[in-house]
This record gives C-alpha cells, sequence and structure tokens, in this order.
C-alpha cells in the first residue's frame, strides 16, 4: 500500500517543518521556493510594493478630499484601501513644516536685503562690518552688553553678564536670560529664532491631535464612538488641513494671496465632516462646531505662547 505522507520541508528562515507542496512557511510567511534572489526578483518586488503603496495614497486622497468619508469608511472597517491615519499625518505634516521652513528662510532674507538697502542708501555707504554700540548710560552694565555684542564669540562674556546682573538666577531662568541677552545684542538672529519656535510648534502640534479628539469624546458622550474612533477622526481632519494649507502656500510664492480662503474652507469642511461622522442635525452640529472651535483656538494659542517661550528658554 503506497504511503499518503506528505513530504516535509524546513523553513530556512525560522526552521518550522511544514508539508513541501506549501508554497509559503505558515510561521513566518518566506517564500518556500527557495531560489537565490535576483535582479528580476527584486525588481517586481519593488513594483509590487510600490503600486500597492501608490494605490493606498491615491484612494486616501481622494476619499479625504469628500468630507467624512474616509473616517465612516475607516471605522467601519474599510481599512485596507487607505494610508494608516498616522502615517498619512505624519508625512503630510513633515512635509508642511518643511516647505513652511523654506518660506520663512526666504521671507528673512527678502526682509534683510531690504533693510541693508535701505541703509546703505540712507548712509551713502555701506553698513557691513559696521557694530552700532547699545545706547544708555555709561553704566557697568551698557559697557558689559557691547562688549558683547562686539564680540565673535560672546559665551564667556554672557555667562559673566547674567552672573552680574541676575545673580540669583537659577538653572531654569538662566536659559532664558541667556536667550534674551543673544537676541537684544545680535547674536540670535530671526532665522535661528524663527526655527526654533517652528521646531517647538511642531512637535506641540502632536499634543493637539489627541487634544481635539477628546474635545470630540466631550461632545460627543452620548455616541457608541469610542476614543480611538474620535482620534482617527482628529488625524485625517488634521492631514486635511496641513494639505489645504500646503496649496495656499504654494499659491503665495506664485503671488496668490488666499489665505482667508483657506481657513474658511477648513472651517467649512470641519462643520460637514462632523454632521455626516457624527449624523446630528444642522442645528445641533452647528452648535458644537461653534464649541470645539473656540476650545480648539484657544488650545492652539495656548500651544503657540508655549512654543515661543520655549524657544526663548531652552
Amino acid at each position: 500500500m503506497q504511503s499518503t505522507e506528505k513530504e516535509e520541508t524546513t523553513c530556512p528562515n525560522c526552521d518550522f517543518e511544514f508539508p513541501s507542496s506549501y508554497n509559503y512557511c505558515p510561521n513566518c510567511g518566506q517564500d518556500n521556493s527557495f531560489k537565490r534572489a535576483n535582479i528580476h526578483h527584486f525588481f517586481m518586488d519593488f513594483l509590487a510594493s510600490m503600486f500597492n503603496f501608490d494605490s493606498k495614497v491615491l484612494t486616501t486622497f481622494k476619499d479625504i478630499s469628500i468630507p467624512g468619508r474616509i473616517v465612516v469608511n475607516f471605522t467601519s472597517n474599510k481599512r485596507a484601501r487607505y494610508v494608516f491615519p498616522v502615517k498619512f499625518f505624519l508625512f503630510v505634516s513633515f512635509l508642511y513644516f518643511l516647505l513652511l521652513s523654506f518660506n520663512i528662510g526666504e521671507n528673512n532674507n527678502a526682509i534683510s536685503r531690504s533693510v541693508v538697502m535701505e541703509d546703505s542708501v540712507a548712509n551713502g555707504i555701506s553698513t557691513a562690518g559696521i557694530t552700532t554700540p547699545i545706547t544708555g548710560k555709561d553704566t557697568t552694565e551698557t559697557r558689559m552688553l557691547n562688549e558683547i555684542k562686539a564680540s565673535p564669540h560672546p559665551d564667556n562674556l554672557i555667562e559673566k553678564y547674567i552672573a552680574y546682573k541676575y545673580h540669583k538666577s537659577n538653572r531654569f531662568t538662566k536659559n532664558f536670560y541667556r536667550n534674551i541677552v543673544k537676541i537684544n545684542t545680535g547674536h540670535l538672529d530671526s532665522d535661528e529664532l524663527l526655527g526654533k519656535i517652528q521646531r517647538n510648534i511642531s512637535y506641540s502640534m502632536f499634543l493637539l491631535m489627541p487634544l481635539f479628539a477628546l474635545f470630540l469624546k466631550m461632545l460627543y458622550f452620548r455616541s457608541k464612538k469610542r476614543y480611538s474612533d474620535h482620534l482617527v477622526f482628529s488625524m485625517y481632519f488634521h492631514s486635511l488641513a496641513f494639505l489645504l494649507l500646503i496649496i495656499s502656500m504654494i499659491l503665495g510664492w506664485v503671488g496668490l494671496q488666499a489665505g482667508f480662503v483657506f481657513v474658511l474652507a477648513i472651517l467649512t469642511y470641519l462643520l460637514i465632516m462632523l454632521k455626516r461622522v457624527y449624523g446630528q442635525k444642522w442645528v445641533k452640529t452647528s452648535l458644537k462646531f461653534i464649541l470645539l472651535s473656540f476650545n480648539y483656538s484657544l488650545s492652539i494659542l495656548i500651544v503657540l505662547v508655549i512654543g515661543v517661550a520655549l524657544s526663548i528658554i531652552v
């Protein structure tokens, strides 16, 4: 009688034994072809992963443009078609802050060129290399500030100045005084300061998303939605907001200033999104939209203040 036992094989990746007729290892998923990888294999894998990613990206961009659709589908377990909300938000926010850094740099360069031109025309000479003394009474404090301003490496002088004027300062306040002195003496330029502010605000934005979701949870406490559902809403909404701000920034580069229009578009999108996701009547939705907008605007203001303060203190 012929044996019916199936021939076994061992996975070279995880040493798991399984029938050789299997196309993939049931333990780790490795292909059971056991062939050496060649250029064709790498190329086909690359194409497969690329087109799969592109199809998700295109579907995500298409559905996020329609208020509420992507959130309703995602929270209804129709998730495979979309880029996961965390990944999508990270990609869009990174792109926004990257373009914003270029935008800030260009604006500061333009302002600097304008100031230099005005000074040169007014004085009839080049202002390069001239240091303007800090005005005030001829005191030890004024002398120390002038020395700091004139020095190319002022760190030690700044420490002496802080020890002289703020001798009771602690480690926390000393950083604050150090940055204030650098700003007043020109050793912390606008590009560096705005860069620090931008980085701190971008980090703070990650605190706003869960806070926004918490506001939604409080406003819709009677709904059966979990906090994670509100968090999905928050991540996709913020992604859409950043996309619109990116478009507004790009239009600004070509001379079309439409910032107010895009802010209005973001607010309108949010109102319609609330209506379609939570399904309440327009009156209730409008009232909750007003409450949400007020609380969130206050939170953004607090985050901006904290971001600026941290930029000076740290």
